[in-house]
């Protein structure tokens, strides 16, 4: 099981409940991000910057994981 949460600052941050360290954090977007939709293997995002975009979440993302890798790479929705 993961947590995504959508920030004001336009980034995505995946964590796993029983670990507090952060496995990935991505800046997704220029503005605050305000609706976000997540399934077992994407996230889709929406912001005030009117873009709309969706990521892969990356398998390591359940495991530990390096944030200076560009595993998530946004895909054009």
């Amino acid at each position: 099981m993961l947590v995504v949460s959508a920030s004001e600052d336009g980034s995505i941050r995946i964590w796993r409940p029983t670990d507090p360290e952060q496995r990935c954090v991505y800046d997704a977007h220029a503005q605050p991000l305000n609706d976000i939709v997540i399934s077992n293997e994407s996230i889709l995002t929406s912001s005030l910057d009117k873009t709309v975009r969706s990521w892969q979440i990356p398998m390591n993302a359940f495991t530990n994981y390096d944030s200076t890798s560009s595993a998530m790479t946004p895909q054009i929705a």
